[in-house]
């Protein structure tokens, strides 16, 4: 759908929103208003010519002239940027024929003169203040130029004297306010520009945090000397404040309560500035306010600071919500009110931030401390289980048989000083090291190993027969058949372990068969959504936190005469 222009709207009397209005090209609306000037001029000196009547011919074709310019670039702006030169061109070209117009009149009493204004505007939207102010000098200096060059008699000298300086005044009053706005515009540029472009978030966690950071960055974009930022989180019994001061920063907590609501109630939701705390009048973004009998800000928050003129704003995040406090400026304006309210804003979103990112890590942390928890009950807990009943079995054992039991205990804290090695490499793998293992070779010798300790024998079939899979799972499987294993003997008193592999449509599925009593001789047949409280009775959680956290299900079956236990993960 193609998108209408301003001029096209207008023409066709179609509906025209601000958005139109305002996002019109520099240029276009230049050279439109421009146009319509000219056109609008022309008709009056139509209707009655200028002043002196022997230049009126040529006053009529200068601006006729002017009024094909104009039209001409109307069509030029409608279709094209112009580059910096053109515009230069274009404005000097402005000054020259609104200057020829002018002393083609009546001088300082000429009606043209109200294109000088024109003239100024234009220069306040293209350029900055300089532009202003020297097109402003520019025009006074044709204005006193035609001033002293016109002639008149005695009856009206006094009245045009009273005109020229009126006019001149305005001139300079108007170029002034004029340079103001465009500074102001530019000022007003840039601080946004520093607030949209900083600071970079650090991306090393909390050893850098941001918010110092943004604090400084606020600070430098509005040239305040202090910044306050107070908040609580959910669920937290304390106050968080921040605080920026010339270059140092400092974060400390209270307790719940300790600065009251920081401002009237009132106020609570709302941005406002004021030159004094102590004062009764605020502005809002509405407009000014008048506050009777309570004070602006809490007491203690303003003496525990010595808060004078602030702007603040609130902000209201997920997790975080407070105020953002900018202090000790000389001078406030309306535009400190609404860059304190993108500041809050900000503030909020990466206090949120930084506070998911915590959790984030908290949570991390526990699910590794729950991981080294299980490695170590179905790794180096069950060894050392298996390795107290080989040294029971010692003082029972006739002469010749304890040799061999202390042996199996040697090959069980040597199995386990190789899992801890390899654990410590997991930890900090080399770089390019991803090794793949074979199943019926290398869990085949870990799972013999296991059922000697425990006094039982077992057996692994694997479909096909040369699987392979990463040595990180492989690690995880070897641990649940060890559990599988300990469970079967401690809690079922079996004598014969067999497991059955097979990898089908990106599947694993294990099936563990014993011929024990199954677990406390109690019969089960249950889903794998139900069997958490079942397992946990049996000792066997880790096992199924382990085969969860792999992705993968757990079915237990139970009877007098075994237990089975079916696991299905996902496999690449």
């Amino acid at each position: 759908m193609v998108r209408m222009r301003l001029s096209d709207k207008l023409a066709h009397l179609a509906r025209t929103t601000r958005a139109d209005m305002l996002n019109a090209p520099t240029e276009q609306v230049i050279a439109q208003c421009r146009l319509l000037l000219c056109a609008l001029s022309s008709l009056a000196i139509a209707l009655e010519p200028t002043q002196p009547t022997q230049y009126a011919e040529a006053t009529a074709l200068t601006l006729f002239a002017y009024l094909a310019v104009s039209a001409l670039l109307v069509g030029l702006t409608r279709y094209r940027f112009l580059s910096p030169r053109t515009r230069q061109a274009i404005h000097f070209a402005d000054v020259v024929i609104i200057s020829v117009l002018l002393c083609l009149t009546d001088g300082p009493t000429s009606p043209f003169f109200v294109f000088f204004t024109f003239a100024l505007l234009a220069a306040t939207l293209r350029w900055h203040w300089q532009a202003v102010v020297a097109t402003a000098a520019a025009l006074a200096g044709v204005f006193l130029v035609a001033s002293i060059n016109k002639g008149t008699s005695a009856s009206t000298a006094g009245n045009d004297l009273n005109i020229a300086i009126i006019s001149g005044a305005y001139l300079i009053v108007a170029g002034g306010m004029l340079a103001y706005v465009s500074t102001f515009y530019e000022r007003s540029r840039e601080r946004f520009a520093k607030l949209a472009h900083g600071p970079v978030l650090s991306t090393d966690g909390a050893s850098s945090p941001s918010i110092p950071q943004l604090l400084a960055h606020s600070a430098i974009a509005l040239e305040a000397p202090r910044i306050l930022a107070i908040w609580e989180e959910t669920e937290e019994p304390y106050v968080n404040l921040a605080s920026w001061r010339e270059g140092t920063y400092e974060e400390t907590r209270h307790a719940a309560g300790t600065f009251g609501d920081l401002v009237k109630p009132a106020l609570a939701g709302i941005a406002f500035l004021t030159g004094k705390a102590s004062s009764e009048f605020v502005l809002l973004p509405t407009g000014p306010m008048r506050i009777k009998k309570e004070p602006i800000i809490d007491p203690h928050l303003t003496t525990e600071f010595s808060i004078c003129g602030v702007a603040t704003a609130p902000f209201v995040g997920v997790i975080c919500t407070g105020r953002v406090f900018i202090l000790d400026r000389d001078s406030w304006s309306d535009d400190h009110l609404l860059l304190t309210e993108i500041i809050a804003a900000r503030t909020g979103i990466e206090l949120d931030r930084q506070a998911v990112q915590r959790q984030n890590e908290e949570a991390i942390a526990s699910q590794e401390r729950m991981r080294l928890t299980r490695d170590l009950h179905d790794g180096v807990l069950q060894s050392l289980t298996a390795a107290a009943l080989q040294l029971n079995l010692t003082e029972q054992a006739l002469d010749h048989e304890r040799g061999s039991r202390l042996d199996l205990v040697k090959q069980l804290l040597a199995k386990e000083q190789r899992r801890i090695r390899e654990f410590v490499d997991e930890t900090f793998p080399k770089r390019g090291a991803k090794k793949v293992m074979i199943l019926g070779r290398d869990l085949r010798h870990q799972l013999e190993e296991t059922g000697h300790y425990w006094n039982c024998t077992t057996s692994l079939s694997v479909a096909p027969p040369d699987v392979r899979v990463p040595q990180a799972l492989a690690v995880q499987l070897s641990l649940m058949l060890s559990e599988a294993v300990a469970n079967a003997v401690r809690h079922g008193g079996a004598s014969n372990v067999d497991v059955v592999m097979a990898k089908a449509e990106g599947h694993l599925v294990i099936n563990v068969r014993d011929n024990g009593k199954g677990f406390n001789g109690q019969p089960i047949q249950d889903a794998p959504q139900e069997q958490e409280p079942i397992m946990a009775g049996i000792g066997a959680s880790s096992l199924r936190e382990r085969v969860c956290t792999l992705g993968g299900s757990l079915t237990v079956s139970s009877h007098p005469t075994g237990a089975e236990l079916a696991i299905r993960l996902p496999v690449p």
